[in-house]
């Protein structure tokens, strides 16, 4: 499973794949993150998004670096900030870690979308459930390809203000743990009731209860 975790921008540039959300018709210099990146690399992502990308909602391009500190940087986009809403939110993450799937990028680090009224710890804990979410896929059955499954090993949520740190890191533990037995119950409920014994849904509660601090007697 994706590990989860939430740092300051100038950790996140660690990271060589950067993952921008940007609302359409906002210039990338209104980007707290971009302003973090090198100024020869701003310049070129400027060059690359005024031909290639307007921030309408769904699209999302990419620009190859192929290099040793910096592999890509894929922008996606908001559509109009004035339409933009909490309930959106879910499929800003649910795109990203499927496009990182898709690509086979095991981790990258992306800033979280601010949004009016809502704490960047309620912000996080979105991403991670979502995220999570949309990484699971039920292959217990099937082959694994010659290179293996895609996985996403790593996933960095990245704030600009030290104040707003804590409550990210929290918030993005707390979306982990929800994402992370949500998919555990996809796994027993995809799981073939011919092997689905009663003695294992027993032990799979039993785990689940002693993961979560529970106390139970199966």
């Amino acid at each position: 499973m994706s590990d989860i975790i939430a740092v300051s921008f100038n950790e996140a540039m660690r990271e060589k794949n950067i993952f921008l959300a940007l609302f359409q018709n906002d210039p990338l210099a209104q980007e707290d993150f971009f302003s973090y990146l090198p100024e020869d690399l701003q310049k070129i992502l400027r060059d690359f998004a005024k031909e290639n990308f307007r921030g309408e909602e769904g699209e999302t391009k990419s620009l190859w670096l192929g290099g040793k500190i910096r592999e890509r940087i894929v922008l996606f986009g908001l559509g109009e900030r004035e339409k933009f809403t909490m309930r959106k939110l879910p499929l800003v993450a649910r795109r990203m870690a499927q496009y990182a799937k898709r690509e086979r990028i095991a981790s990258f680090a992306t800033a979280l979308v601010p949004l009016d009224g809502a704490d960047h710890g309620r912000i996080a804990k979105i991403y991670a459930e979502n995220a999570l979410m949309a990484e699971f896929e039920y292959v217990t059955y099937k082959t694994p390809p010659r290179e293996g499954w895609p996985k996403i090993q790593k996933i960095t949520l990245s704030v600009c203000e030290k104040k707003d740190l804590f409550s990210a890191i929290k918030g993005a533990r707390e979306g982990m743990a929800i994402g992370e037995e949500t998919n555990g119950c996809r796994d027993l409920a995809n799981t073939p009731g011919s092997d689905m014994t009663p003695k294992k849904l027993a032990d799979a509660a039993r785990k689940i209860a002693r993961r979560t601090g529970m106390s139970v007697k199966i």
